[in-house]
Parts: structure tokens; sequence; C-alpha cells
């Protein structure tokens, strides 16, 4: 049982070191990434916002070996509250590169957002 309970803190560990990683990474190329508090991720929301005056991108970071685009999709999708909210995945292979998943049909959006971050 004890082991169990051990597994979930290391987890959640790796998920924080994750997010942590993801956000210097954002940061570097100049885009700002703020954490959300667990509780908010928790009930639905997603680990990280870009907030900008054309819209926000909602990042979901995993950093997991095998993915699961569906359920991740899901939950981008449910952190989602208006149309000019973007839904993105930040996922990472343990030693692996960063990948982003984003829906087709929000890519402009996502680059109008990003670019006035890449400009400055």
């Amino acid at each position: 049982m004890k082991m169990r309970g051990l597994r979930m803190t290391d987890s959640r560990r790796k998920g924080m070191r994750g997010e942590l990683e993801a956000q210097k990474l954002l940061l570097e190329k100049g885009v700002p990434m703020r954490r959300t508090y667990s509780g908010q991720a928790a009930e639905g929301g997603a680990d990280g916002c870009t907030e900008s005056s054309q819209g926000r991108v909602l990042w979901e970071v995993k950093r997991v070996e095998q993915p699961r685009l569906n359920e991740w999709i899901k939950q981008v999708d449910n952190a989602c509250q208006n149309d000019d909210d973007v839904g993105c995945i930040l996922w990472k292979r343990n030693r692996g590169e960063w990948f982003v998943v984003i829906r087709l049909d929000k890519l402009p959006l996502f680059v109008r957002i990003m670019s006035l971050f890449w400009h400055r």
C-alpha cells in the first residue's frame, strides 16, 4: 500500500519537474507561461497559461513514455473556455525531445499569439 502512495508522489514530482522544465524552455524562447495551481489543473484546467491580447494558450504538460493523445486532447479541450483559447499539449519522453500537439484549426491563432512574444 505504501508503495502505491510512493509511486503517486513520484509521479506528481515528475509532473512538476516537467512543468518547470517546460516553463523554462518556453521562457528561453520569449514565451511566458504562468503555471496554474494543482487544484485548478485537477479540476480540468491546464497546467499553464500564456495570455495575450489575441487570446490564451493553455498548456497541458506531459512527461511520459507512452502518449495518450485522446485523453490529453479531452483535457485541453475541457480547459478551453472561449473561442480565443488554444489548447496545446507539450509532451516529452524520458531523455527525449519536447513536442507540441495542437489542433490544426487553432494553428493560425496559435501563431498570432506566439508572434506577439517572438518579436519582442
